[in-house]
């Protein structure tokens, strides 16, 4: 799986840059090259690698991506399974499936490797590089240990890397290497097998010299660093330039010795076969099936590059990105959010300008601290008195997502340019994506109710929040008849009273001042709680909450759980003001909007959150790199879709990615969803993991660790008098290939 933070295509609005030519630096080095132009919206936080393969925002990896090689790829219009530096697919003969043996307990894979491959530096990829980037660096780091180095490593390391999965990796001979696996998981074809790889010679000194000490490795100056990838910094090459300055430019060179160049590509040809072909001395043929799934459209290109150098500009805001292109002053905008209906009238405006839209695969959000109560309750919260429970923070971030109305805000302020999202699979992704969740209220919308719809929100947020003992110094109120709306406010934290064991039936004493009460039974298990005359039913996480009827002085679970009693906060409880940062207007308007309007909505019922619009660096180091957040949101690429499994959900969401570094930031522990995450990670029928990840999907609508907003549509766009791309359409667009700057041509 590819993932990085698009995260919010944040911009770094620290250094407004909004330059309306190249610096004299370029223009200097620049006379007689091939120069492909690209705007950017966000900075770069580092080019050492070793920090981004832990923690990669996707302006990275547009940038530091081209440097690195890998065993596999994915075809780029269809995303099916290719060789890359390994010289085919190791597929049981006949069949599609990998040829893995069983040896002493483990499960083993040979993969060979193409030879002639080689760095930047002129000398050869071998077994070496390979064995160095997927087990001995880590083994190095963890004192001899991988799995420990690799969890102390943190973020992409762990979930490419998983130790749980990959047990070592050896060298055979010079062009072939062996993986070692505990077993099969999902990680071995979707991430494992497509891990970057690094010169050994280069960073063997520098892994020694940063001792373990994960700070000192990522703040090593590496911009020298030796490519197998299309491209490297000028420092690597020797060659005039600066690869990086920070808030103005960054710039790729051609590797002169980049082995795919001249490769031409058949996706599918008159046999049906996928073929790539490499001519002349030291060159290749290689040809596999493709698969069915594959669909009638496949391209057919040359790999390149054909330029001299990538130079990226990076602009402080979109609309000084836009007006660059128009003016010709770029020759495309690497642009993963979209482009508003002003935008496109804007490209109008200038003829030249050609446009492609693109399905995405990716995911805006907005998630909360659950170790911060009332967000969250569970083993992580900071207060001890919330860690048994794991009712409470659930409900209370199920009444936000009551709140959000996303229909109204992606058809009418967002003017369609997006599409509304529930699950935290994309629809995109259709053979995994779970088209019957959806989020609480999601039938209430201003779209078609613009009297009466926020009314009846606000009225079943107000009655789940109630359900868990939430009061306030005000209490808000909804008509939902006439639509309207008073705010309330002075929201207070139920306090717990205590909790027990059930057994199924049983009638359980209430404690004296329990206003609500909640409870848990296993997944899978259909449960009703009775209240005197009220009857509530387990969710699809097996909860239940309920605001306790006055005079129930004993509830009945119908099935053997636990029961939680809640009652009234105090003065000390009342929730105080905390932010919500998210991307500000300069880069990212609908993001900000919607910000705008979910504080809006948060405080009509009492919740006292205030909106801080924050540059997406400073939101990728507040919530990855030091996790000190109260509300935040940012987006994914979820990388390939067409089968492409979503392992991300257990990076997202399990236990063992909640420390610094990781991409469960916020904090979700789940034991019943950690088994399911590895259940579904660990099964070999795609269809029986299928059903896993749907399971998963309703989950974690109710649980909501994450709260989906929307997807956009790439609206991809370039001077088509200065450039021609192989083909335009695909899932991502030409900007989830980073613009295509290994296939471009110039005019």
């Amino acid at each position: 799986m590819f993932k990085v933070r698009w995260l919010a295509f944040g911009l770094l609005v620290a250094f407004v840059v909004a330059l309306a030519s190249t610096t004299a630096s370029e223009v200097g080095q620049a006379q007689g090259e091939k120069i492909y132009r690209l705007g950017m919206l966000s900075d770069l936080r580092t080019t050492n690698t070793m920090r981004t393969n832990r923690t990669a925002s996707v302006w990275e990896a547009y940038v530091l991506g081209p440097r690195h090689c890998s065993l596999f790829t994915q075809t780029p219009t269809r995303f099916y399974y290719v060789p890359s530096l390994a010289a085919s697919v190791p597929y049981k003969p006949g069949t599609a499936e990998l040829d893995l043996r069983s040896e002493g307990g483990l499960l083993t894979l040979t993969i060979d490797l193409k030879r002639g491959v080689k760095w930047s530096d002129g000398t050869e990829v071998t077994a070496d590089d390979v064995v160095w980037s997927a087990f001995e660096a880590p083994t190095l780091f963890g004192g001899g240990d991988f799995a420990k180095g690799v969890n102390a490593l943190g973020g992409g390391w762990t979930s490419t890397l998983d130790p749980n999965v990959l047990a070592r990796v050896e060298k055979l001979d010079t062009y072939r290497v062996k993986y070692y696996f505990k077993s099969f998981s999902l990680r071995i074809q979707f991430s494992i097998l497509f891990h970057a790889i690094f010169q050994k010679r280069y960073w063997e000194p520098k892994w020694r010299e940063a001792a373990g000490n994960r700070e000192r490795l990522e703040a090593l100056a590496t911009d020298d660093e030796p490519a197998c990838g299309w491209a490297a910094f000028p420092e690597a090459l020797k060659v005039a330039g600066k690869g990086w300055e920070r808030g103005a430019f960054a710039t790729n060179v051609a590797n002169p010795n980049y082995f795919w160049k001249g490769v031409r590509v058949d996706e599918r040809n008159a046999a049906g076969k996928y073929t790539e072909e490499k001519p002349g001395p030291g060159g290749y043929r290689y040809e596999q099936d493709v698969p069915a799934a594959a669909g009638p459209e496949l391209a057919r290109y040359e790999i390149g590059p054909f330029i001299d150098r990538a130079a990226y500009r990076i602009f402080g805001d979109t609309s000084s990105a836009v007006a660059a292109l128009v003016r010709g002053d770029i020759d495309m905008l690497l642009n993963p959010l979209g482009a508003d209906p002003g935008v496109r009238a804007q490209y109008r405006t200038e003829p030249r300008i050609k446009t492609q839209d693109n399905k995405s695969h990716g995911m805006f959000y907005m998630a909360m601290n659950l170790r911060r109560k009332p967000f969250g309750s569970g083993p992580l919260q900071r207060d001890a008195r919330f860690r048994d429970d794991d009712i409470i923070g659930s409900r209370f971030r199920s009444a936000v997502n009551c709140l959000i109305d996303r229909q109204f805000v992606t058809e009418t302020l967002f003017q369609r340019v997006a599409f509304t999202l529930y699950s935290v699979v994309s629809p995109a992704n259709a053979f995994w994506f779970n088209d019957k969740v959806a989020a609480p209220c999601a039938e209430f919308t201003e779209q078609t109710d613009p009297r009466t719809a926020r009314a009846k929100k606000v009225d079943a947020a107000i009655r789940i929040l109630k359900s868990v003992g939430f009061t306030w110094e005000r209490e808000p109120r909804a008509d939902t008849s006439t639509g309207a709306v008073t705010a309330g406010e002075g929201i207070i934290s139920p306090r717990i009273l205590g909790s027990v064991d059930a057994a199924a039936g049983a009638a359980v004493p209430v404690p004296a001042g329990t206003i609500a009460v909640g409870a848990k039974v296993p997944l899978g298990t259909k449960a009703t709680l009775t209240a005197g005359t009220v009857r509530v039913e387990s969710d699809g996480a097996g909860k239940i909450s309920v605001a306790l009827p006055s005079g129930v002085t004993s509830v009945t679970l119908s099935a053997a759980g636990k029961i939680y009693f809640y009652g009234a906060g105090a003065a000390a409880d009342k929730v105080p003001t905390f932010n919500f940062i998210y991307p500000n207007s300069a880069y990212d308007p609908r993001r900000a909007l919607f910000g705008v309007q979910v504080e809006k909505w948060a405080n009509q019922v009492g919740i006292p959150v205030r909106g801080v619009p924050t540059g997406f660096n400073v939101i990728v180091t507040k919530v990855f790199d030091e996790q000190d957040f109260d509300w935040w949101s940012l987006g994914w690429s979820l990388g390939t879709a067409a089968l492409g499994a979503p392992t991300y959900l257990k990076d997202f969401y399990h236990t063992e990615h909640t420390d610094v570094g990781d991409d469960n930031a916020q904090g979700y522990s789940n034991p019943e969803v950690d088994k399911l995450l590895d259940a579904f990670l660990a099964e070999r029928d795609l269809n029986k993991a299928r059903e896993i990840v749907l399971q998963l999907q309703e989950i974690l609508a109710v649980d909501a660790p994450y709260l989906p907003w929307f997807d956009t549509v790439i609206v991809d766009a370039w001077r088509d008098d200065k450039v021609v791309f192989p083909f335009t359409e695909r899932t991502n667009g030409i900007v989830g290939m980073a613009g295509m700057p290994s296939l471009v041509r110039l005019r």
